[in-house]
């Protein structure tokens, strides 16, 4: 009777003992997901800001409507264009007059504005270099009395884009490397305290496969079991953001957070299970004497 209590008692230390081992990696893998998080969403904010660049085309004044029109069409079946507008002169001087709260009509005696198209560039052709190219190629263009787009502020913005990516992406690989560093630090600490039955079981003849599947097969499921803690603490996470902050995306695009799943599970699988297999082939090559050190 003695004996089953006590087995119990060392079954129910050995499960007590596995927590804090899910709990690390758990929260190991959250912070990696959050930072995934941080840089898609990153990305999202970064390619908006650069869609939201014009190239705006001022249209000769003897130019019919039907031409504009065909051009209009005509860009808009561009790789290279996201959206159009057409803003006729008369539309324009109103916007100026309401930006300046002035009527500059009045005191010229006539319109100098012209009819115009805002031509919005898709993120990746949004680039000093493209609208450069796309400028001095609208230029050669008939319709077209100018092309112009604000310069400065187009290189400022892919500058300072190309800074913070960079960064953003070395700290990413940083925290991949500590989160690899830490789970296998706490793996190896768990399978440390294995150390004398796994000597035992090779010294009875037991082969190398038997004793390592069982510790690889526990190894996979605290992986499985971390990432699907982290998934719910990024998803409880997620949620709160999107409802807190305009914009914010990641239940919202399911496509991305499926990935992220994965992304994680395959983590803790991977680097649990070959966690588990060095420390175990460790403790397979060490003396039995070092075993105590």
């Amino acid at each position: 009777m003695k004996s089953r209590q006590e087995e119990q008692y060392q079954k129910k230390r050995l499960r007590n003992s596995y927590v804090p081992v899910v709990i690390s990696i758990s929260l190991v893998l959250f912070l990696f997901g959050s930072m995934v998080l941080l840089v898609f969403n990153a990305s999202i904010i970064s390619n908006h800001i650069k869609e939201n660049f014009a190239l705006t085309l001022y249209i000769h004044d003897d130019a019919s409507i039907t031409h504009v029109k065909e051009l209009q069409r005509e860009l808009a079946f561009s790789k290279h264009v996201k959206s159009t507008e057409y803003i006729p002169k008369e539309e324009a001087a109103q916007r100026l007059k309401d930006e300046l709260q002035e009527d500059f009509i009045a005191f010229l005696g006539t319109n100098p504005l012209k009819n115009s198209i805002e031509v919005y560039l898709n993120a990746q052709y949004a680039s000093p270099r493209d609208m450069q190219k796309l400028r001095k190629k609208f230029d050669s263009n008939p319709l077209i009395a100018e092309a112009t787009y604000d310069k400065s502020l187009i290189k400022k913005v892919w500058q300072n884009t190309r800074i913070i990516t960079f960064w953003i992406l070395i700290m990413s690989l940083m925290l991949l490397i500590i989160s690899m560093v830490l789970i296998n630090n706490t793996i190896r600490l768990s399978i440390y305290s294995h150390r004398f039955l796994i000597k035992t079981m090779q010294l009875v003849g037991a082969t190398k496969k038997f004793i390592i599947t069982p510790f690889i097969r526990r190894g996979i499921t605290f992986g499985v079991v971390g990432a699907s803690l982290a998934i719910g603490m990024l998803g409880t996470l997620t949620y709160y953001l999107e409802g807190m902050v305009e914009g914010f995306h990641g239940l919202s695009d399911i496509t991305f957070f499926i990935f992220l799943c994965v992304l994680l599970l395959l983590m803790g699988i991977i680097i649990c299970g070959l966690s588990v297999s060095f420390s175990v082939n460790r403790f397979l090559k060490v003396r039995v004497e070092d075993l105590y050190f």
